[in-house]
This record gives structure tokens, C-alpha cells and sequence, in this order.
């Protein structure tokens, strides 16, 4: 099997209009995600939520960031280990992210070192 990493993108404003019972409700949701990629022994990396604040390096300098698409930037991101890209698809797919936002899915490859 090989590793994916899912790639959680959302809008940063996106939690703050959320009342208290649907922050609840969407907590609850991911919990139930969760779950069943431990059941389903596919999880590798339950992953960590994404501060809005970070700094990007390149040659030219340091900026502020985080790099934005749309509205939307990374939020979270989580490992999980397919057969193949198709199955790291449905797998990402049980997770309510898309309603305000979306989902990168790609493999992560083995480094020589």
C-alpha cells in the first residue's frame, strides 16, 4: 500500500459563522470519519489542524502568508494509506470538507535517504 496525504483547504472565516450547535454537529461528523478510517486500518496520521498565520521563504525573501486559493487556504492534512490514488479518493471522500471547502489528494513518495 502507499501513503496519501489528504490536503484540507477552507476558508479561515468559515468556523466563525458557524453557531455553537453546528460547530457540534461538524466536530462530530469528523469524529465519525475519524473512527471509521481506524476501523478500516487506513489511517496513518490523524494529522493536525493549520494555523491561518505563517511565513513563505524563497530567494526573493520571506513573506506572509499562508498562500491562498481563492478564499480558501491548507487548514489540515492527513495520512492514509491505498491501494492505489482511486481508493485515496474515496477514502477522502467521507469527510464533510467539501461543503466549505475542498480536498487535495496526492501519494507521498519513499525518499532515498
Amino acid at each position: 500500500m502507499s501513503k496519501y496525504i489528504l490536503i484540507f483547504r477552507a476558508d479561515p472565516s468559515a468556523h466563525s459563522r458557524m453557531s455553537s450547535e453546528e460547530m457540534q454537529t461538524m466536530m462530530g461528523e469528523w469524529k465519525k470519519c475519524f473512527e471509521k478510517l481506524k476501523a478500516d486500518d487506513v489511517l496513518i496520521d490523524r494529522g493536525a489542524p493549520l494555523t491561518p498565520v505563517a511565513k513563505i521563504l524563497s530567494k526573493e525573501g520571506e513573506i506572509d502568508g499562508p498562500l491562498k486559493s481563492g478564499n480558501t487556504f491548507i487548514s489540515y492534512y492527513i495520512i492514509v494509506q491505498a491501494d492505489n490514488l482511486e481508493k485515496a479518493v474515496q477514502i477522502a471522500k467521507i469527510f464533510p470538507a467539501t461543503d466549505e471547502g475542498s480536498i487535495e489528494v496526492r501519494e507521498l513518495l519513499s525518499m532515498p535517504f
